[in-house]
């Protein structure tokens, strides 16, 4: 499928291919917390949640993905 893709658009194989490395990043993240449980008190001293910075950053990511997916004829349009 990116092959496909990279043929007719090799930009958007770009995006796709980081989408999947993304996608398998945060499914390892996952598959940690579930089957390893709770971080431990040390790690998270020096892990924090998102600040608002972070969120002004992911916020006009969040609203693209959510937009393309929902709309995706408006966001190919030749």
């Amino acid at each position: 499928m990116l092959q496909g893709a990279a043929i007719t658009d090799f930009r958007w194989a770009v995006f796709a291919a980081i989408g999947v490395i993304l996608a398998a990043c945060y499914l390892l993240w996952l598959y940690q917390r579930v089957f390893f449980g709770e971080t431990p008190a040390a790690v998270r001293e020096h892990v924090f949640d998102l600040r608002p910075r972070e969120w002004a950053a992911m916020a006009p990511l969040i609203v693209m993905m959510v937009w393309m997916g929902c709309m995706p004829r408006l966001s190919c349009r030749r």
